[in-house]
């Protein structure tokens, strides 16, 4: 499954939500204002910059995937600050998405307690 999402755009949307200014998340980041400038032009955007910009406003990473995202559809900003992706009659609504995260998280979490339990396993056969 392949999404079209622009990164970009909805960065400008939490920027915006947040009410802070493009130059101090530029600061807070790293980047002069005119860099990040370009960035945010960029529908791409390098999960490093990603991970600062989640940083400095206190997100999460999954708030760029927990979105009303569709399969091949372009976003476009309602006037409610809310992100809409049109484009496929595929669209997923963000319960949709949100469960589906949650659904990963409970399998990788599953594998994680698996693998506790047989360092357990290992560590009582040492003692």
């Amino acid at each position: 499954m392949v999404y079209d999402i622009d990164f970009g755009l909805l960065i400008k949307e939490l920027i915006k939500k947040h009410n802070v200014s493009l130059e101090d998340v530029s600061s807070r980041i790293g980047y002069t204002q005119q860099g990040f400038g370009k960035i945010l032009k960029k529908k791409d955007v390098n999960t490093e910059v990603l991970k600062k910009v989640c940083d400095a406003l206190d997100v999460e990473m999954d708030y760029f995937l927990s979105k009303n995202i569709s399969q091949k559809g372009k976003a476009n900003i309602a006037g409610d600050g809310n992100v809409q992706y049109k484009g496929s009659n595929n669209a997923m609504n963000s319960d949709t998405n949100k469960l589906h995260i949650l659904e990963n998280e409970n399998q990788h979490l599953k594998k994680q307690i698996q693998l506790l339990e047989q360092m357990v396993e290992v560590l009582r056969g040492k003692t």
